[in-house]
């Protein structure tokens, strides 16, 4: 199986909160390449997320300034890790902080294993590689096992809150012409440093979606391999946020189980396993809507983690953003409700939809 790096894109953001926290970041300049403006851009992206978040909890992020392959603005590794489906539920359950979080756990599937639908795997029983998905029900190795990135494994308490290994690896691009100040606008024609940087550490705080793993990774792109090799090889099962990603068709069988497959179907975000919908998600580049499964559906509105950034934009920010945090494992200072958006904060932009260099 390719090893497969997450590479998330995008601009993105929200509102200010008290001022004290628990939470830090230990940006590391890798090659020195982040100076000046860069520099100071990377450090007010990482206090933004010290505002939001009470966590106790320290960060370790490798930063650079580089080139990147065309219409990338910039791209983030996380380092990834798996733990038992059942302590990351009794983890999730031990740090209920709201009502939201509260409604997620009871929405999880009791036991030590839990049924999610899947396809394009080699033991698909539509056939080898089959676009059909299926229930997978067996109580094997991905049906018991979750992944996540290591700062939401911190979060949770399931890692050293100040273990010092690296959480994630973050790249802007050089290519670009970059605004660092949104107070009065996005110059026309740049982008929003400091949104694009928010929006990268989001995906290593654990807003990821291993979709994108099997997605690049099936036939005719790569294999087929069978569920557990893709929990076996640790990076691809099931994630933190996977757990709440559901479909109409995975909703009609067995109560509701998540939907992890690699298709064009909409998927859905749902804490309260399908009585509700709160978002949608991308599908994934290969066999989806042409976008990374690790993001908001593009286009619609939804909030930080829209895969598309336009220039010479303002961005917005959803309180949705900030509940799917919440509920895989951090703790907000305020729980938005998942409609609000919120004003700019620091005087930086946010993400924005609509046409513009692609996205991870």
């Amino acid at each position: 199986m390719k090893n497969k790096n997450y590479i998330f894109l995008v601009g993105l953001l929200y509102a200010i909160g008290p001022a004290h926290a628990s939470l830090s970041f230990n940006l590391n300049n890798v090659n020195g390449s982040v100076t000046g403006q860069y520099l100071a851009g990377f450090n007010a992206a990482a206090d933004f997320w010290v505002s939001q978040f009470t966590d106790d909890v320290v960060v370790n992020i490798d930063i650079q300034v580089a080139s990147l392959q065309a219409g990338i603005l910039g791209q983030a590794s996380s380092s990834m890790g798996r733990v038992s489906y059942a302590n990351a539920r009794q983890s999730l359950a031990g740090d209920i902080g709201s009502a939201s979080d509260a409604a997620a756990v009871a929405s999880l599937q009791a036991g030590g294993h839990f049924d999610f639908m899947l396809n394009r795997t080699s033991d698909n029983p539509n056939g080898s590689g089959s676009a059909t998905p299926y229930v997978d029900e067996n109580d094997s190795t991905n049906n018991s096992t979750v992944s996540m990135t290591r700062a939401n494994a911190k979060a949770l308490g399931l890692l050293a809150g100040d273990h010092s290994g690296r959480d994630a690896a973050i790249t802007l691009s050089s290519n670009f012409s970059w605004d660092f100040s949104t107070i009065d606008g996005i110059v026309s024609g740049a982008f929003d440093f400091v949104a694009v940087a928010i929006h990268e550490i989001g995906h290593a705080l654990g807003f990821i979606s291993s979709v994108d793993v099997l997605d690049g990774n099936s036939p005719p792109h790569n294999g087929p391999f069978s569920g557990d090799d893709f929990a076996n090889a640790g990076f691809g099962a099931v994630t933190t946020l996977d757990l709440f990603r559901y479909s109409d068709d995975s909703c009609a069988v067995n109560g509701g189980v998540p939907d992890w497959s690699a298709d064009s179907r909409d998927k859905f975000f749902s804490i309260d396993r399908c009585a509700s919908f709160m978002g949608q998600f991308g599908e994934g580049r290969n066999f989806g809507d042409g976008q990374q499964a690790s993001h908001w559906k593009d286009g619609l509105g939804l909030g930080l983690l829209d895969p598309t950034l336009a220039p010479g934009e303002l961005g917005t920010v959803s309180g949705l953003d900030i509940l799917a945090l919440d509920v895989i494992g951090w703790d907000v200072r305020t729980v938005p409700s998942p409609s609000v958006i919120y004003p700019l904060a620091f005087g930086f932009g946010f993400l924005v939809w609509g046409k513009s260099r692609r996205l991870g």
